[in-house]
């Protein structure tokens, strides 16, 4: 579930807009839903993540690898594909991409970090 606010002149509105995460095409679907609801994107806080199978690397199945690299990284990647031209027509604001906070930081933090690195090239 994405959850969207804003607040303006002390008062507040909130929409809640059921997403998969790790669909393109509900990434895209929730950047425009919040368009349509705020009249444009100006902020981004991307926090999806799993910590996955709780296995030794060697144990690990390329599908329990895989589901983890979809949520954890791939997640980020979409938002950030829809949300970077939303924001700049909006006259521009702030993406923050953050990995999830679980104990395994293998899967994906320095990924992120290197979409991070890119947002100045992104106009933002």
């Amino acid at each position: 579930m994405w959850h969207l606010r804003s607040r303006k002149l002390g008062a507040s509105k909130a929409a809640a807009f059921k997403a998969d995460v790790a669909k393109v095409e509900d990434a895209e679907a929730t950047v425009e839903f919040a368009k349509k609801t705020y009249g444009g994107l100006h902020l981004a806080f991307n926090n999806a993540g799993i910590v996955g199978a709780e296995k030794y690397v060697g144990e690990l199945t390329p599908e329990e690898w895989q589901s983890v690299i979809n949520i954890n990284l791939n997640t980020v990647f979409y938002a950030m594909h829809f949300q970077i031209p939303a924001i700049l027509a909006s006259g521009g604001s702030a993406i923050v991409p953050k990995s999830p906070n679980h104990y395994s930081k293998v899967e994906g933090d320095n990924e992120i970090m290197g979409l991070i690195t890119v947002l100045p090239y992104n106009k933002l």
